[in-house]
């Protein structure tokens, strides 16, 4: 896991949900012709995922609630998601949020925010721009 110590003194936006704060940071880089940007999630005050490869859908201002959940919709996949070896890398910590229940709610959250015709999309969309603070 690569530790960026700076990016809270670059922050773009930040949500924090229960005990899972996101700081999405300022540009980082350019690869493949697409902006990249820090990001690091937080799990009871520790560090889970902590890079700068986050490239938003072009659809989406990276300074929105739309991109942070982007985001949390590959740092939250679940076995059975993707391939059998992706979390080969994975550090227990990070083992351990992917199998928590803060992930798990995280996940209802995102979906139902993902499809706004839920019965539970509107509660989805306050829990997160309660939680959602931008900085740029």
């Amino acid at each position: 896991m690569k530790v960026q110590t700076n990016i809270e003194n670059e922050l773009i936006s930040t949500l924090e949900i229960g005990n899972i704060k996101v700081y999405l940071g300022d540009y980082a880089n350019t690869r493949n012709n697409r902006l990249n940007y820090s990001y690091l999630l937080k799990w009871n005050d520790k560090p889970i995922f902590c890079t700068d490869d986050y490239s938003p859908s072009p659809l989406h201002e990276v300074n929105s609630v739309d991109a942070i959940v982007g985001l949390l919709g590959f740092l939250c996949v679940q076995d059975g998601d993707v391939e059998e070896d992706y979390f080969k890398s994975y550090t227990k910590e990070q083992i351990a949020f992917r199998d928590s229940n803060d992930c798990e709610n995280l996940n209802c959250i995102i979906s139902d925010f993902e499809d706004s015709g839920s019965e539970y999309y509107q509660e989805s969309l306050e829990t997160l721009t309660k939680g959602f603070k931008q900085y740029k």
